[in-house]
Formats: C-alpha cells, sequence, structure tokens
C-alpha cells in the first residue's frame, strides 16, 4: 500500500525525552495505590521499549496497553504506542493511539508528528492515485490536517526539530502555496543536508512561487 510505504520512510526513532516525561506525570498528590499504579505504568513503559528492541513487536504493544490503563493520564504512554505502530506500517491503529494521546494532552508533540506523517502521506497517495481530479477537497483537506499537526510537533522541540518532520512539513507547504513558509525551514534543511536534493528542488519552487526570482536563479 502506497501510505504505508510512505510512512516507513519517514518514522523517526523514539525521542529519548519521553521516558522522563512519563516518569514525571504523576497526580499532584497521590495516594500510595495510585503511586503504585504510575511506577508500575512507568515499568511497563521501559518493557514496551526493551520488547520492541527486541524485535517482539506484539509483545511490546501489550506493554504499551497496560501502561496505558495503569496510568491513564499519562499522554506520553498511548503516543509511543502510536510510534510504533507507525514503525509497523499499521497506519490506523497508529491513528486511533495518536488520538487517545491527543485526547489527553492536545499539543503532545509526538502523537501529533504521528499524525501529520500519517496525513502527509494520506495526501501524497491521494494525488498520485487521482488521475480523474476529482477527489482534490479531500487531498486539501489531509494536506491542511498535516500541516496543523506538523507545526504542533516541531513547536518548543527539545534540541534541534527532526529533519524528517522539517522535510515533511516543508513540501506540504509547498504543495499548499504557503511558499513564505516553507522558504526558511528549507533553507534552514537544505544547508544542513547537503545530500538532499529534493530540498533544492522544493527550495527552487518555493522561491519561483513567492515570486523570489533572483533567489529562485541563485
Amino acid at each position: 500500500m502506497k501510505v504505508a510505504l510512505l510512512l516507513a520512510v519517514v518514522s523517526m526513532p523514539i525521542p529519548a525525552p519521553a521516558l522522563a516525561q512519563v516518569a514525571r506525570q504523576r497526580p499532584a498528590v497521590p495516594a500510595p495505590a495510585a503511586v503504585d499504579k504510575v511506577a508500575e505504568a512507568y515499568e511497563q513503559f521501559l518493557l514496551a521499549h526493551r520488547l520492541e528492541q527486541q524485535s517482539d513487536i506484539e509483545g511490546a504493544v501489550a506493554a504499551y496497553k497496560r501502561a496505558t490503563d495503569l496510568d491513564p493520564s499519562a499522554a506520553d504512554i498511548p503516543a509511543e504506542l502510536a510510534s510504533l505502530y507507525l514503525r509497523q506500517n499499521r497506519t490506523q491503529d497508529a491513528m486511533n493511539a495518536a488520538q487517545q494521546s491527543l485526547a489527553i494532552e492536545s499539543d503532545n508533540r509526538e502523537a501529533n508528528r504521528v499524525l501529520g506523517t500519517v496525513y502527509a502521506a494520506m495526501a501524497d497517495a491521494g494525488r498520485e492515485a487521482n488521475t480523474t481530479g476529482r477527489n482534490l477537497q479531500a487531498i486539501n483537506d489531509n494536506i491542511t490536517k498535516a500541516i496543523h499537526h506538523l507545526e504542533i510537533a516541531i513547536d518548543r522541540p527539545v534540541g534541534q526539530p527532526n529533519s524528517n518532520v522539517l522535510a515533511t512539513l516543508g513540501s506540504r507547504y509547498v504543495g499548499a502555496g504557503a511558499f513564505d513558509k516553507a522558504i526558511p525551514i528549507l533553507t534552514h534543511l537544505v544547508a544542513r543536508e547537503t545530500d538532499w536534493q529534493e530540498g533544492t528542488t522544493l527550495l527552487l519552487n518555493a522561491y519561483i512561487g513567492d515570486g523570489r526570482n533572483r533567489d529562485a536563479i541563485a
């Protein structure tokens, strides 16, 4: 499936800060039983990471789900489950888990990254399959959703924003005609990722679309 192939290309490693974030998500005045459940949820969270590294995907999924049941207030747990599903090209499962995370914390960066990546891939697949031009509204809706979620995903990042996320967002800006937003991102990426040939083409198209012909020629 085309969407699945695209998702595999743009998926990224599990962010290290997520481990610490899950550990910090505790009730303000926890009762002993609540503390025990949160601690057990964190253990299951770490177990899920370990099982995925050992290629036990179903075991990792089960551990994430146990962690979610133990600490349903921790948005990072379903967000990491969504990332796992994304790496496995399980698109609908990834979307469901990401939505579960956003229901808890609407600005969760990892959950937004997953949804943005999925919607971007859906838009690309729809554009390639749309030989009759009848489904433009659905394609444009997916582009809009992709941009929305990816913008949240790169907002106030810990360290450098992920290059894959920036590239996906920059290309969607070009596709949506938001050239003024695309140019800064693509300029930064082209300078940072010197072997990314597609980035130069995207930046060229952004300059042309924005009427900056001198920059395009340069």
